[in-house]
């Protein structure tokens, strides 16, 4: 894997040579060599050594931090930001409302279309009269955003895209785990728990792509400035949200492999075990190494590439080489 999950509390990430192993007192857990390592995610108590993080910020490798039930902490990774130009195009167009709209309608439509697209594909047989609605309802938002005349206007047809797109998730899900409403902070029951934690990772994921192309990722334009917000990453990962996490939650819901045993309360929400949450994590990487063809440019590649690209186009629209911003939508 290019990301590596460590979950076993109380243990110790260290260096040796070119290779990161991991202990848990004498025991050797993990032995890997660096080569393998783009990305490093902590949950929990774990410690990683000061040699241990110096060598991996040489390396590039971001480290990010995550409680053990898998709220985001923080991250650590080498300074990106050296292209000083690109920040103050970034900024520029973060203050100015033409600038902000147009990439917000554009982040919206991809979101919006990916949404449908996964919803026409997993309601293909036996759709009902509901789930026509929604998709009809989808479309008429697609289309309403070319007339939104400020962030806001578009900031209310996503939330509407979202609710409607809710709204049809029971009509995807075959097993037996059922869905009523989006919840979270905490997520109530194991599906929210699911989707909280795959959105968590994908925030982490579009934070890191950003930051690789030295974008500044809590500077961003569909979602509202606040302190501590990663308001680009936010932005750049509504179009993946569907495609990526969701898809990965419903694979494994409708292939029998989540049981209520899988998950544990704690105080008012829900969380997975560490076994399961294991094989949520092995799933997540393997739908982002998922090969696929570039819905724009045509060739060969995968998601995990898919967010640098996005983060790249954005780059290149805000210094003025590309026209407009084109959103990654799957047809």
């Amino acid at each position: 894997m290019n990301t590596l999950y460590l979950t076993e509390q109380h243990s110790t990430l260290r260096k040796e040579d070119e290779r990161i192993k991991l202990y848990r007192r004498a025991e050797k857990l993990l032995d890997l060599p660096l080569l393998r390592v783009q990305q490093v995610v902590l949950f929990g108590n774990i410690t990683c050594t000061t040699p241990t993080l110096h060598m991996l910020l040489s390396h590039g490798v971001e480290v990010c931090f995550l409680t053990e039930r898998g709220r985001f902490v923080g991250r650590i990774q080498r300074d990106g930001g050296k292209n000083v130009r690109l920040r103050l195009a970034q900024l520029q167009a973060h203050g100015s409302g033409e600038h902000s709209l147009a990439l917000a309608r554009q982040m919206v439509r991809g979101k919006i279309r990916n949404s449908r697209t996964m919803l026409m594909r997993s309601t293909r047989s036996g759709r009902t009269t509901e789930v026509a609605m929604i998709l009809e309802s989808l479309r008429d938002l697609d289309h309403q955003l070319d007339a939104s005349g400020s962030v806001d206007q578009v900031r209310g047809l996503e939330g509407a895209a979202a609710r409607a797109y809710f709204r049809g998730f029971p009509a995807m899900l075959k097993g037996a785990l059922t869905f009523e409403h989006r919840s979270r902070r905490p997520p109530t029951d194991p599906l929210n728990a699911m989707l909280s934690l795959g959105y968590t990772l994908l925030c982490n994921d579009l934070m890191g792509a950003a930051s690789s192309v030295g974008l500044d990722p809590y500077v961003g334009f569909l979602h509202r400035f606040r302190y501590g917000r990663p308001s680009l990453a936010l932005d750049l990962m509504e179009e993946f949200r569907s495609i990526i996490v969701d898809s990965v939650v419903m694979t494994m819901i409708n292939n029998d492999m989540v049981t209520p045993e899988c998950f544990e309360s704690e105080l008012n929400g829900m969380r997975m075990t560490r076994d399961f949450l294991r094989e949520f994590l092995r799933k997540y990487e393997e739908r982002k190494e998922t090969a696929i063809t570039h819905p724009h440019f045509g060739y060969r590649t995968d998601y995990r590439t898919a967010f640098q690209l996005q983060a790249r186009i954005l780059a290149k629209v805000l210094t003025g080489e590309l026209p407009r911003y084109v959103p990654f939508a799957v047809k």
